[in-house]
């Protein structure tokens, strides 16, 4: 419908804004609601634009359930304290997410753990 149509237009220029050099990008965006109103269709649409041909980033972006991503984070930081232990494991794991995913988008976001937190922030 209308509305559908209006949030593709505003996902298509939020998408394009990602990739233009020249375009200040908005450094994210949460979406918060009840339970059943739609907040994980309106990422999908958005990631669904993010992956057409004529962006810049349709092959660096990521999806996925918060919790798996914080587990992903743990396990890297396992692994790099294992090796450097003690070197402080986030900058140097911030860049190679960073290089592998320059869009993440996240569903179920929910920070329930300290150590999750001093992470994300």
């Amino acid at each position: 419908g209308v509305a559908t149509a209006a949030a593709h237009s505003t996902f298509q220029r939020t998408a394009l804004a990602l990739g233009a050099p020249d375009t200040i990008a908005p450094k994210g965006l949460y979406i918060h609601g009840s339970v059943g109103v739609g907040k994980s269709m309106l990422m999908d649409m958005f990631y669904d634009v993010v992956q057409s041909e004529s962006s810049p980033i349709s092959r660096r972006r990521m999806r996925c359930h918060f919790h798996e991503f914080m587990l992903d984070v743990h396990q890297r930081i396992h692994a790099y304290k294992a090796n450097h232990p003690r070197a402080d494991p986030i900058p140097p794991i911030a860049a190679e997410l960073a290089r592998e995913a320059r869009l993440l988008c996240f569903d179920e976001m929910q920070i329930v753990d300290i150590a999750d937190a001093m992470i994300v922030k």
